[in-house]
């Protein structure tokens, strides 16, 4: 196989009546210039972005644009819905960053991600899982991988941008529990955990970006700039996970900032083009869902949103109350769900009306990938038709 080769330029002169120029622009575009002036931009095909939440829209396990700690320094914390967090050192940090009041040259999308190191030096890995379902259509194709990237404050590191394979031997959809086995010296890839590798990129030039090893080393600055590059995939593998990765460690307070990432498949270079917000919001619900509102943090002692039911029985009875609640989307798989009192601390169902008061014995019961049903015994002074009620978290991430 060959490929062409063109070399970036601003816009040339109108040519000729009768004649059209096609030239490649700074950004990487096709254009057809033609003898009137006007100027064509030739675009791609829309190709699909395996990457959810891509946009760093969602963020339901914390606040999303408070910056929230935390530490895994051998698996993956989940701040961004669908995004790991592994770091070397404790501690780091995540926040969503809001541009609808204050544009950011060179992004296009409203949000983007901001991950920082705290606490002392170390490195910093960031991650998305692709699903089998999703991933094993492209087996044997050529992927790119593309995301905008630039630094927080301090010195500007180099991030490696990569693509992981869960290899033939590991279980599909299942990641290991020791996601990093070693971090290595600054400059030295990590090793990863059993079946996970990287894969070596082709030899496609990388877009602002040098191909190096299993990645690419990515520059960043105080300005916003895109990275690409390409992948042949294997035949075998069980699931993809892009990977972004320090290459040395990251002075504390530092860090980098994250937005429009995508997979697709082929070689063609695009624009960000994000799904409408209600379709990304049901693909991140498929790994993780909850009954408080998207932006609110997971607590106790938070009444809105709260699933209802009426009391069947009176007093500390077993079985008093009885809730279902279905998930927004089915989920992958059974997901582990967390139970969270609206009106006072704790984990326990509430009773809202007569005299209120914690329910006992709250338990999760018949799970599926569609619902799940919740009891708990009621108060002592509990009445028939008194009303209870419950807050829950559904997680089904890899």
């Amino acid at each position: 196989m060959s490929y062409i080769t063109r070399t970036k330029s601003a816009a040339p002169a109108t040519p000729g009546t009768g004649k059209v120029t096609q030239y490649t622009d700074t950004e990487g575009r096709d254009h057809i210039l033609d003898a009137t002036g006007v100027d064509n931009v030739l675009p791609a095909r829309q190709l699909d972005n395996l990457v959810r939440n891509s946009g760093f829209w969602f963020a339901q396990r914390q606040v999303p644009g408070t910056l929230t700690t935390y530490s895994n320094v051998s698996g993956r914390s989940f701040p961004a819905d669908g995004w790991g967090l592994t770091n070397e050192t404790a501690s780091a940090q995540y926040r969503r960053v809001d541009t609808q009041a204050s544009y950011e040259t060179g992004m296009a999308s409203r949000f983007y991600g901001e991950f920082t190191k705290i606490t002392s030096a170390g490195k910093l890995i960031v991650t998305q899982v692709i699903e089998a379902a999703d991933c094993q259509r492209l087996r044997g194709r050529t992927v790119r991988l593309t995301a905008k990237m630039k630094q927080v404050v301090g010195a500007a590191p180099v991030i490696r941008m990569g693509l992981l394979q869960l290899g033939s031997s590991g279980t599909v959809d299942t990641i290991p529990a020791t996601f990093v086995a070693v971090y290595g010296a600054n400059g030295t890839d990590p090793t990863m955990g059993s079946a996970l590798t990287r894969l070596t990129p082709n030899a496609v030039t990388g877009d602002n970006c040098t191909v190096n090893g299993g990645g690419a080393d990515c520059t960043l600055s105080s300005s916003w700039q895109r990275f690409s590059l390409c992948f042949d995939l294997p035949t075998s593998y069980k699931n993809l996970i892009v990977a972004f990765w320090s290459n040395a460690q990251i002075a504390a307070t530092n860090g980098f900032a994250l937005g429009e990432v995508q997979l697709t498949d082929g070689y063609e270079l695009q624009d960000f083009s994000a799904l409408a917000a209600a379709a990304e919001l049901a693909r991140v619900q498929r790994y993780y869902a909850k009954t408080f509102a998207i932006d609110t943090a997971p607590a106790a002692s938070v009444a809105a949103g709260r699933v209802s039911t009426m009391l069947g029985k009176a007093g500390a009875t077993a079985l008093a109350a009885i809730w279902q609640w279905q998930y927004p989307v089915p989920m992958k798989g059974t997901p582990t769900v967390t139970t969270y009192n609206p009106g006072a601390a704790g984990a326990q169902g509430r009773q809202i009306t007569g005299t209120a008061a914690d329910l006992t014995v709250t338990t999760v019961s018949n799970q599926s990938e569609r619902a799940v049903e919740v009891t708990a015994t009621g108060a002592a002074a509990s009445a028939v038709g008194d009303q209870a009620a419950i807050h829950l978290t559904a997680d089904a991430e890899m």
